[in-house]
């Protein structure tokens, strides 16, 4: 079951989608910057739009003549902003650095008094707003199906659920792309 909702918008010559992916439980926003000939897209986890939404409005907020540099550490990259000045004005860098793979940036010029990084803040929070709501969409639908990393509803464990004897009865899961299942007997009883 894939969900997905898109914010388009454009900024000077450049233009920008924002993009909410919620596939097999997980949830990540893209932004996606398309300009001359070449496209970038930057992943954001949950925690990372929120870092991301925090710091685009404070540089909204800033003074023109003043800039920063922002580095947010994940699990597996780091996502670093800057605003930055030229001739033509301020605009922000954000680039992705994560191990053995070339850096991603995108640059997201200022537009009309902040405009630019205005509207990408609120392009964000729309996504965020519906991915809030494909999360209780989903949680009505399923109900709290993984209450921890091994135990699901019915409070038992994987290992409960193999040692069983005879027919073991189930419980509905979001499987997505995973849907095919395999099903196997064993006639002795397996230690784990």
């Amino acid at each position: 079951m894939m969900k997905c909702k898109v914010e388009k918008f454009e900024v000077e010559k450049k233009s920008f989608q924002v993009k909410f992916e919620g596939s097999n439980g997980g949830t990540w926003v893209s932004v996606t910057e398309r300009s001359r000939g070449f496209v970038v897209s930057v992943g954001f986890g949950m925690e990372e739009v929120d870092w991301l939404t925090e710091h685009l409005k404070k540089a909204v907020e800033l003074e023109n003549t003043r800039g920063f540099t922002r580095k947010f550490r994940g699990e597996n990259k780091i996502h670093l902003m800057e605003i930055c000045f030229n001739n033509r004005g301020r605009f922000m860098k954000i680039t992705e650095i994560a191990t053995r793979r070339k850096p991603l940036l995108l640059v997201i010029p200022e537009g009309v008094k902040g405009s630019g990084w205005e509207v990408l803040r609120r392009a964000i929070l729309s996504v965020q707003d519906y991915s809030d709501q494909v999360g209780e969409e989903l949680k009505k639908m399923f109900g709290n199906n993984q209450m921890s990393t091994s135990i699901y509803r019915g409070g038992r464990s994987y290992a409960e659920v193999v040692a069983e004897d005879g027919i073991r009865s189930g419980v509905p899961l979001s499987a997505g792309k995973w849907a095919r299942a395999v099903i196997c007997e064993c006639k002795e009883k397996v230690q784990d």
